[in-house]
């Protein structure tokens, strides 16, 4: 059974987890507040630890350090796998933002989250796009994307986080921030112990959509500026375009 973007595998496994996402909105929802950003921030310190296991069994996966190396990308570098992707970002930042009540890292997660889980389970990195959902480093990639996808859907029906307009252009903000300090730290790590780090894509486009905009501006970071700052801000008028219009459908 090979999984694809849009086989019958990829569908089952984003229901499982919608419905997931409706059963704590539903029997959650019904808690105080006190008790709703403690199961959040448990919820996803649980999803990191989750990360750090599915980091530990990739390492052991020759299979995957193999094709890393015959796609000239290295084999398996610890180096590589820090949670600094714009999809594993927001399962760090989200329970310290819950914690530290901190709305603008609350914010960061509910408009990024989902559109870097997504990204990354559509356009899927080598050895985990062609293989079976039960291939065990796929189904640990899957399951903790899909963590990322739902994250919005639970800040927003927990109402632990809503979106207003105002909160954009800091997001924006913080993301180019995030955007360059991770680049930063890309440069560092290549010139030193690991020279095919490429976190959020700073420095190498991965896939064609990437290297459109690499022929435009062929420089490392900024090829990502025009993509940076004409999708994520549609990306987050239309989110928060929505969630304000079921708040005032809902009442």
């Amino acid at each position: 059974m090979i999984l694809e973007p849009f086989n019958g595998v990829f569908w089952m496994t984003i229901a499982f987890f919608a419905v997931i996402a409706a059963l704590i909105i539903i029997f959650v929802g019904k808690k105080d507040m006190a008790y709703r950003e403690k199961f959040l921030f448990w919820l996803y310190v649980g999803v990191f630890v989750y990360f750090i296991v599915y980091k530990i069994l990739l390492s052991m996966d020759t299979e995957y350090s193999m094709l890393c190396y015959e796609e000239n990308l290295g084999a398996f570098s610890w180096w590589k796998e820090l949670p600094l992707q714009l999809c594993n970002i927001s399962i760090v930042l989200l329970p310290i933002g819950i914690k530290a009540d901190l709305r603008p890292l609350k914010a960061f997660c509910f408009y990024i989250s989902l559109l870097g889980a997504t990204l990354a389970i559509i356009i899927s990195e080598t050895g985990f796009k062609g293989y079976s959902l039960f291939e065990p480093r796929v189904m640990n990639f899957q399951f903790t994307h899909l963590f990322g996808c739902i994250m919005p859907f639970l800040l927003h029906g927990l109402d632990i986080y809503r979106p207003k307009f105002k909160d954009i252009l800091p997001t924006m903000g913080m993301f180019l921030c995030i955007g360059g300090v991770v680049h930063l730290i890309n440069l560092a790590l290549r010139a030193t112990v690991e020279q095919h780090v490429n976190y959020m894509f700073t420095c190498d486009p991965t896939n064609s959509a990437l290297q459109f905009f690499w022929n435009i501006i062929p420089y490392k970071f900024f090829y990502l500026l025009p993509a940076a700052l004409v999708v994520l801000p549609t990306w987050m008028l239309l989110m928060a375009t929505v969630t304000r219009g079921i708040e005032k459908l809902t009442g």
